[in-house]
């Protein structure tokens, strides 16, 4: 039977291991932002598509590749990119803990600028960053 990998429990180790930081899973987290004074920088984390499978003849799908979006938020373009880069620095050398798999990697994928949102009153800036989260089964 192939295996069938889920995101979640990853993403839930990528929220523990930013555990000192402002981070909502899919939406801001409470007591941030413009909810304090001052403002508090903050990030959101997303599940996005697996970028990769593959896994020996037996299990095609045992070993995965699974991409999660960190946007950063500040109120000053600067906050934005430092929040971010904090983020970056955690991450990239967290050691996750995910039941029955073994992370072997975290790799920085795409890495923007940070972003102005007009919409926001006042505006607000934005860096979004995705990071690539190799996972294979325990051995």
């Amino acid at each position: 039977m192939p295996t069938v990998t889920a995101s979640r429990p990853h993403k839930a180790a990528i929220l523990a291991a930013l555990g000192a930081f402002n981070v909502g899973d899919g939406t801001r987290p409470p007591g941030v932002g413009h909810d304090t004074d001052p403002f508090t920088p903050y990030a959101v984390a997303y599940s996005l598509n697996d970028l990769d499978r593959t896994g020996p003849l037996r299990d095609g799908q045992a070993d995965v590749t699974l991409v999660f979006q960190l946007t950063s938020v500040g109120i000053t373009e600067d906050q934005a990119g430092t929040y971010r880069d904090a983020i970056r620095a955690a991450l990239l050398t967290a050691t996750l803990t995910v039941a029955g798999r073994h992370i072997n990697r975290i790799e920085l994928g795409v890495g923007g600028a940070v972003d102005r949102d007009p919409d926001e009153s006042p505006p607000l800036f934005y860096a979004v960053d995705e990071f690539h989260v190799l996972s294979t089964p325990d051995p």
